[in-house]
């Protein structure tokens, strides 16, 4: 319980009980004068035996109590100073006896009454609340902090760009994605479907890759350094040469400097955290569709990577697209290449690992 409120309530509830009693007693001469406070006269002289000492004061019940060592005041009249029987002076009032003395009941019985309620309810609300407050905190976990201030997108910027960047980075990474290719007003459609765990320059996971012009590709695979193992269904692992779109499986590995990226906006969230959405325009496929460049004479490409990143700089998830087009070098006619890539990434910067295939 907060003691602080302890003289609040004790105010209250005295008020309460000297709202409901009209009477008060005051010494006058050898007698006590009987006073009825709604009307401020005297309805009553009680008499006092010779010798007696002290004085009487009202009790609840409006009954004499002898013996008291002062008279009750008059509401509104501070009393003045009663000395005691040894003809000492009494200890001087307190601040919160002062206050007291100058209250006022009101007069009529209906004022009363309200004042009454009202201060009945006063004290009702502050023992509700004495109660129901706890008497220290109450821990259900750690403390919820609150939420820091959204970095600037610079920082965010500088984050990412540390995060994906770094030479030993490890995460997991779906890729789905598909491709269009018109050539000489002939169109083809390709995919690519990856479930892939990173960790560096090494790979391992599955990958599906059906590209125009190319076979299709449909293997587990596994990359180390140098070394690379692929192996289809009802097969054993064999040493191959992955395709070049196996790089396709991380789109940040072009991104050379901060000024490759951009700030967009702020993003959605995601999982409680807040999230940024950046871009780049840069060309991020590297050298991965050479092949189709050198078959064209005035090649043009242009990529857009859009990507939601946490303020740590954590990549959530990407969205890839990029375009190669030109007249083609072997006969009349254009050729236009394109691709969109979707990618969901998690465990980012978890302690995984890849070895060999058994």
């Amino acid at each position: 319980m907060d003691r602080s409120i302890l003289p609040v309530a004790l105010l209250v509830a005295w008020w309460a009980t000297a709202s409901a009693n009209p009477r008060v007693y005051v010494p006058n001469g050898g007698n006590v004068s009987v006073m009825d406070t709604s009307t401020d006269s005297v309805i009553a002289t009680i008499p006092l035996s010779t010798g007696a000492s002290g004085g009487v004061a009202a009790a609840a019940s409006g009954a004499q109590q002898p013996g008291n060592q002062a008279a009750a005041p008059h509401f509104g009249t501070p009393a003045a100073p009663v000395a005691t029987p040894d003809g000492a002076s009494p200890a001087p009032m307190s601040p919160v006896q002062r206050a007291v003395a100058v209250l006022r009941v009101p007069q009529s019985p209906r004022s009363r009454l309200l004042v009454g309620g009202l201060v009945a309810a006063i004290a009702l609300l502050i023992v509700a609340a004495l109660v129901m407050r706890p008497s220290g905190p109450t821990a259900t976990g750690p403390t919820a902090q609150p939420s820091p201030t959204a970095p600037a997108p610079d920082d965010v910027i500088g984050a990412f760009f540390q995060s994906v960047r770094d030479p030993a980075a490890a995460f997991e990474v779906k890729v789905t994605g598909a491709y269009s290719q018109v050539a000489k007003g002939r169109r083809t459609a390709g995919s690519i479907t990856s479930d892939m765990r990173v960790v560096g320059d090494s790979l391992s996971g599955t990958l599906r890759l059906s590209v125009p012009g190319s076979t299709l590709f449909n293997a587990s695979i596994v990359r180390i350094g140098q070394k690379s193992w692929t192996r289809v269904s009802g097969a054993a692992w064999r040493g191959q040469s992955l395709p070049a779109a196996a790089d396709a499986v991380n789109p940040f590995a072009w991104i050379a400097t901060v000024d490759d990226l951009a700030y967009l906006r702020a993003g959605p969230g995601h999982g409680g955290q807040r999230t940024h959405i950046l871009e780049s325009t840069k060309w991020l496929s590297g050298t991965e569709y050479d092949d189709i460049v050198v078959q064209l004479t005035d090649a043009q490409r242009d990529s857009r990577l859009e990507v939601e990143a946490t303020d740590a700089g954590v990549p959530i998830r990407a969205t890839y697209r990029f375009t190669i087009r030109g007249t083609l070098a072997a006969g009349p006619g254009t050729l236009e290449f394109s691709g969109s890539s979707e990618y969901t990434f998690s465990h980012w910067g978890e302690a995984l690992t890849i070895g060999p295939p058994a």
